[in-house]
């Protein structure tokens, strides 16, 4: 009997304790914080898995935020903008029947209307290549193919590379993708962007006097679309001709820095002040002068060259002139009597008088700059023969030499397809240009975001600015007051939404392991993605937290309650009671 009372009463208690709920404050050590970020290689199956083994003992937040202890970066290749702080990284199974796309190599901008190439590097899995297979690359451009490569490779390979062109027909931002498949099985992506640009190249052609060499190479570069031909010729004294908006001397450098090359014909006709003036241009704006002469040489350009006295020859019979391009003839030369140091030849040479080589045309540096001469006075006489390559080596050469000239105001950025609130690095390099530039990136919208370049050496800075949240094309300006070139350079670049961009994967765990090392983690497979949780326990020292305990929300409070009703039950049937 007193057994019944005794347990009627303690289950009386425990009802009454659950009734009221009491609750008592304990420290304990709170649950470490975490964001999941995917990274390149990572499939969304890959980011649920890894969070799936976080979530019993691990705070998951969607966005990083100031309590965010760690971060965990699923994926196979280290971001551009490395994550602050402790950082962990979970590297998912390579696929075991499609290659890795591990490198493109393009360039940051490409011509319009111009062949342009990007080389595809691909890491093969070892059980695809155990024979000998094919692994085919397709390039599109804006999801238009545009060429394709199948590539023969020998068993047991581990890489394959493929060189694709495409012909870009549209200024602007190209998004690029290349897709690689082994034989019939699953294709891998990897994207890029570039920028489409046209390039005009602005050529001066001054000409002192009436010179047939300085007409027929001008003419062979007025066909060509891609240059922009300035000309003054003094036709006879006080009468000249023009076209464009062409210096009226060759005496200023500052005249001179809007050009991309300058034509000088007849330089015994030029003045003595010309010299310095090309000689700034050469050194300070890096450009190139092209000098035609048609009969001896001049001071200013034996100080150019560093040639102290010329020969004029004339052959009996016309010698042929090889190039890269072609061959022409001529028959009349001026020579240097001294081959200048650091001189290079840019056809082929006649046979030596001396110690002076015979080149008929040839380079010289200055500065960063180049001075070409054209010893072939004659050269254009045969210009129209069967198979003279006069005119295409000179489209040839003065393209060359404009396309290594750099424009006043350059601009690059780290990657032009980003995404939403990652950081971009940009670099700025002034060519002859002493004022301070100015940048910002603009939006399709018209929305303006200033940005602060850094100093970073001689006529060079950078700068790093944070992408935008809202997916778009978006470019950055950068201007410099007072500049021969009053447009300012542009760079385009796209942010695109998170996960939706393919990029080349690094596949390298040393690399990887290096990079969550410095950063306070590690980098582990996923295959053993369960002790993840423990190492960002382990790694993250959190401070007790004060938390309310509440004994009666636990379900077990049912046992003792259920244990002692029972047992009244019971006692009281083992006496005969009810």
């Amino acid at each position: 009997m007193i057994l019944d009372r005794v347990c009627r009463m303690a289950a009386l208690v425990i009802a009454i304790v659950a009734v009221i709920d009491p609750a008592w404050m304990a420290a304990r050590p709170a649950p470490a914080r975490a964001v999941v970020l995917r990274g390149a290689g990572a499939t969304p199956a890959d980011v649920a898995r890894v969070r799936d083994a976080l979530a019993p003992d691990v705070t998951i937040d969607t966005d990083e935020v100031p309590a965010t202890a760690a971060r965990v970066l699923v994926g196979r290749r280290a971001p551009g903008r490395p994550p602050d702080g402790l950082t962990f990284v979970v590297v998912p199974d390579a696929p075991a029947d499609a290659p890795e796309i591990r490198r493109l190599r393009l360039g940051d901008r490409v011509p319009l209307d111009a062949v342009s190439r990007l080389t595809v590097d691909a890491a093969l899995p070892p059980g695809a290549t155990s024979a000998p297979a094919a692994v085919r690359f397709t390039l599109f451009s804006d999801d238009v193919p545009v060429d394709a490569q199948e590539v023969t490779v020998a068993a047991g390979a581990r890489t394959a590379t493929a060189a694709l062109t495409f012909v870009p027909s549209r200024e602007g931002l190209a998004r690029i993708r290349v897709a690689a498949r082994i034989g019939g099985g699953p294709e891998a992506y990897a994207e890029a962007a570039t920028e489409v640009v046209r390039t005009t190249r602005r050529i001066l052609s001054y000409e002192a006097r009436p010179s047939w060499s300085a007409t027929f190479v001008r003419r062979v570069l007025e066909e060509d679309p891609r240059f922009e031909v300035v000309v003054r010729s003094v036709t006879s004294r006080g009468v000249t001709t023009e076209a464009g908006v062409p210096p009226a001397t060759l005496d200023r450098a500052d005249d001179l820095s809007g050009f991309d090359v300058v034509l000088v014909s007849a330089p015994d006709a030029v003045g003595d002040r010309a010299a310095e003036a090309l000689e700034a241009y050469l050194r300070a704006r890096e450009g190139a002068v092209v000098v035609l002469p048609d009969a001896g040489g001049a001071p200013w350009l034996s100080r150019l060259t560093g040639v102290s006295a010329w020969t004029d020859e004339r052959r009996p019979a016309l010698e042929r002139i090889e190039s890269p391009v072609g061959s022409w003839t001529a028959s009349e030369f001026l020579w240097p009597a001294g081959w200048p140091a650091g001189a290079e030849a840019m056809t082929s040479c006649l046979s030596p008088m001396g110690a002076a080589r015979r080149c008929a045309v040839w380079r010289t540096p200055v500065g960063g700059g180049r001075v070409v001469v054209n010893s072939a006075i004659d050269g254009w006489r045969t210009r129209t023969a069967e198979g003279s390559a006069f005119a295409a080596f000179w489209r040839s050469v003065i393209g060359d030499e404009a396309a290594a000239t750099p424009r006043p105001v350059e601009v690059g950025l780290s990657d032009r397809l980003v995404e939403p609130g990652t950081f971009v690095a940009a670099s700025v390099h002034l060519t002859g240009q002493t004022a301070t530039p100015q940048a910002e990136w603009q939006s399709t919208e018209g929305a303006v975001t200033p940005v602060r370049l850094w100093p970073d050496g001689a006529g060079r800075y950078r700068a790093e600015f944070r992408a935008p949240d809202v997916p778009g094309r978006y470019r950055l300006s950068v201007v410099v007051p007072g500049s021969p070139a009053p447009q300012p350079d542009v760079a385009e670049f796209l942010v695109v939404d998170s996960g939706s961009v393919h990029r080349p994967v690094a596949g390298d765990h040393a690399l990887l392991s290096a990079f969550a090392t410095s950063r306070g983690g590690d980098a582990i497979p996923i295959a053993d993605v369960g002790t993840l949780a423990a190492r960002i326990t382990t790694a993250v020292s959190a401070a007790p937290v004060a938390t309310p305990t509440h004994p009666m929300r636990s379900p077990w409070w049912i046992v003792p309650f259920a244990g002692l009703l029972s047992v009244e039950w019971w006692s009281r049937r083992h006496r005969g009671a009810r």
